[in-house]
């Protein structure tokens, strides 16, 4: 019999549209979320491939189990409350069968995965609190304008405030842009090796530029001088 196990991501939770998302690393036999490893902070897709650790979440731990769960109960409690069901509502059961279920058990083991489904689609679930983003934004290097447009989408910030802001920081950078000092080109770089001074035992080559002991060919490019 062929056994799978190993290490596979569970519980997404705590996600941010555009931004990252939280899943936790369990290993598993057959897929099975069974012991959790380590919780991860995952950029979107553009925002970097490295999954930043975060310590063990416990909502993603939490989740990825409930989500187990989920699975578990619809494929017992859910066939088992809709027959039961139905057993409960016949008019005329038969003397030979099980006495059928209390109506209220029987639409109690279908409320079950109900309830699981809706608790891992809740905003619990899925969303961050205001502090929590902050939080893993600033574990996976999140640059100004996402702190912006978190605060934004938070309701932090008004929109003319976060335009205002926007420009600051675009102006910050076009500064700092202009103060970093520029590479020479290949050019220049010929043009200040051809104008520096050289001695009588040197000489600057008429092919590549550089200033060499004077023999009969450039010991740079081999070229005669």
């Amino acid at each position: 019999m062929l056994l799978i196990f190993g290490t596979r991501s569970y519980g997404r939770v705590d996600r941010v549209d555009g931004m990252f998302h939280v899943e936790t690393s369990f290993f598993h036999v057959w897929f099975v979320p069974l012991i959790p490893t380590g919780s991860f902070a995952i950029p979107a897709k553009g925002g970097g491939e490295v999954a930043v650790p975060i310590g063990l979440s416990i909502k993603s731990v939490a989740v990825a189990w409930l989500r187990l769960a989920l699975v578990v109960s619809c494929l017992t409690f859910l066939p088992l409350g809709a027959c039961g069901t139905l057993a409960a509502i016949s008019e005329s059961p038969s003397k030979e069968r099980v006495p059928p279920p209390h109506p209220l058990v029987a639409l109690g083991m279908l409320a079950i995965p109900i309830a699981l489904f809706l608790a891992s689609r809740s905003s619990w679930a899925n969303h961050p609190t205001y502090p929590r983003a902050k939080e893993l934004l600033e574990a996976i290097g999140g640059n100004p304008e996402a702190h912006l447009l978190l605060d934004f989408s938070y309701g932090q910030i008004s929109e003319d405030h976060a335009e205002e802001q926007f420009a600051v920081i675009q102006e910050q950078r076009a500064a700092v842009a202009a103060r970093a000092p520029k590479r020479p080109t290949s050019a220049g770089t010929a043009a200040r090796k051809a104008s520096a001074p050289t001695t009588a035992a040197q000489v600057v080559c008429p092919s590549c530029g550089h200033t060499v002991r004077r023999t009969p060919r450039c010991v740079k490019c081999g070229e005669p001088l």
